[in-house]
């Protein structure tokens, strides 16, 4: 086993001997798990074998910073459309602004249904068990996060 560091995330390279005779490299990323921290009160790293699970935790951060980034956006607009002082220019300005935000969600879903349909049944084929995975990055949480309508607060 040797251990190095790319960007932040430890990495540690396992060889393993096939039946062959071959030794294949399989790299094991550390991630913390994002979701399910808050259930468990603690974040602890985890070792995730292959680059389908760094991948997977890649897609997960990006598609989180997605939502979020859009619920801030419609967070900053404030409660504009029961507004009578706003100008016809300011209505418009912030609509592009919850356009926005909405294209962003749609991003994010998309990211979901990917990582849910296509990512991880891939990894399962790879002969990887899934019963390994934090549950962060199973095909249920992805559905289910492709699927999630937030409630954006407009106050």
């Amino acid at each position: 086993r040797r251990d190095s560091t790319v960007q932040g995330t430890r990495c540690a390279y396992i060889q393993q001997s096939r039946s062959y005779g071959s030794l294949t490299i399989i790299p094991v990323f550390s991630w913390r798990s994002t979701l399910s921290s808050n259930l468990f009160n603690n974040s602890p790293r985890q070792d995730v074998p292959s680059l389908y699970s760094d991948l997977a935790f890649t897609l997960l951060t990006y598609a989180l910073c997605l939502s979020n980034l859009a619920r801030s956006n419609v967070s900053a607009l404030g409660n504009y459309e029961h507004d009578q002082a706003t100008s016809d220019i300011e209505r418009k300005a912030k609509d592009e602004k919850l356009n926005f935000a909405v294209n962003l969600l749609c991003r994010a879903s998309g990211v979901f249904r990917h990582l849910s349909d296509v990512l991880l049944p891939e990894w399962e084929r790879t002969g990887i068990s899934p019963a390994a995975r934090p549950p962060d990055i199973t095909q249920p949480v992805a559905s289910a996060l492709a699927k999630y309508k937030p409630s954006l607060p407009l106050s």
